[in-house]
């Protein structure tokens, strides 16, 4: 059964979220399209203003079995994960 999940994350680049994708397995087979053997996302890149600033903000709409988005999702997290300074 397919099941799908979004995820919106700001402050980080579609090109980096690109490359972190990339590094779980999946590949660019469209503008924004990635596809892994288990799963599938979708990245919608645009600016937002916060207060006085603009960031960007990239939705990922996954798509695949709950179990492979689930996992999908935590290890994307983690590389997004940064410490500062």
């Amino acid at each position: 059964m397919t099941h799908e999940r979004t995820l919106v994350l700001r402050g980080l680049s579609l090109r980096l979220l690109k490359t972190y994708l990339v590094k779980l397995g999946a590949v660019e087979v469209g503008a924004g399209r990635f596809e892994h053997a288990r799963w599938a996302v979708e990245l919608t890149a645009r600016k937002v203003s916060v207060l006085h600033s603009v960031l960007d903000e990239v939705e990922l709409r996954f798509e695949g079995a709950d179990q492979a988005v689930a996992q999908a999702i935590v290890q994307l997290r983690k590389k997004t994960l940064r410490g500062g300074g």
